[in-house]
């Protein structure tokens, strides 16, 4: 066999598993990053899901990046407790029911001394925000504002 031989047979044959995988890395690039939106504010999310992430959370992190949270999601509605326990900066706890902000937590301090006081929504929640302390009052978020989830699965 000729090399412009080889070298075409070798080149239809990437171009097709090119054409095979386009539609998965397509997919794989054009993915984006869960977001919770409030009013014209965006924020990027990490999703807390299962119970490790869910007792975990934030903890033993030493920052949360700018207009970044943490989100915690419920199957129901839960009327659970909050502690700092292994943070290592302030955060401020937006509680939201069906969407819908029913409450917040602001300027939540590390937990240094014991026994670390434990914060709880104002009623039944089924998701619950963490972003860095200040973000509430400087975005003017308060309850009854509406919270969009973007690329959540």
């Amino acid at each position: 066999m000729s090399k412009k031989l080889i070298f075409s047979l070798l080149l239809i044959v990437i171009l097709a598993v090119a054409i095979i995988s386009a539609p998965e890395l397509i997919n794989y690039f054009s993915r984006k990053e869960p977001t919770a939106i409030i009013g014209s504010k965006q924020i990027t999310i990490e999703i807390a899901k299962t119970p490790d992430q869910l007792k975990k959370g934030l903890s033993d992190r030493n920052s949360l990046g700018k207009n970044r949270g943490m989100l915690f999601q419920y199957p129901d509605y839960v009327f659970q407790g909050f502690w700092m326990k292994g943070m290592r900066f302030p955060i401020d706890i937006i509680w939201i029911k069906d969407n819908v902000i029913v409450g917040a937590q602001q300027n939540v301090p590390v937990g240094i001394t014991e026994p670390l006081p434990v914060y709880y929504p104002p009623e039944p929640v089924n998701n619950i925000l963490e972003v860095n302390a200040g973000f509430v009052t400087k975005n003017n978020i308060k309850a009854g504002d509406r919270v969009d989830f973007k690329n959540i699965e």
